[in-house]
């Protein structure tokens, strides 16, 4: 089982960061959470309520993971 740090990371200092405009969630704070162990977009939602009011961002969330898992290899 992953062990997920629960401490959100700071907010964005830029508005063009912003990937959930319904929780405010940050590019940002989805590759933070990636960090500490969320490796999937149900994990990322529950941590960072992104892709849970519209669902216009989990494309973009699924892409940013995506990314960033390949970049890990």
């Amino acid at each position: 089982m992953t062990t997920i740090n629960a401490n959100k990371p700071k907010p964005a200092d830029n508005k063009k960061d912003i990937i959930c405009h319904c929780s405010g969630t940050t590019e940002q704070q989805i590759i933070a959470y990636i960090e500490s162990g969320c490796d999937s977009v149900d994990k990322l939602s529950r941590m960072t309520g992104a892709t849970t009011g519209c669902g216009a961002c989990e494309n973009k969330v699924q892409e940013i993971l995506e990314g960033y898992l390949r970049k890990s290899e």
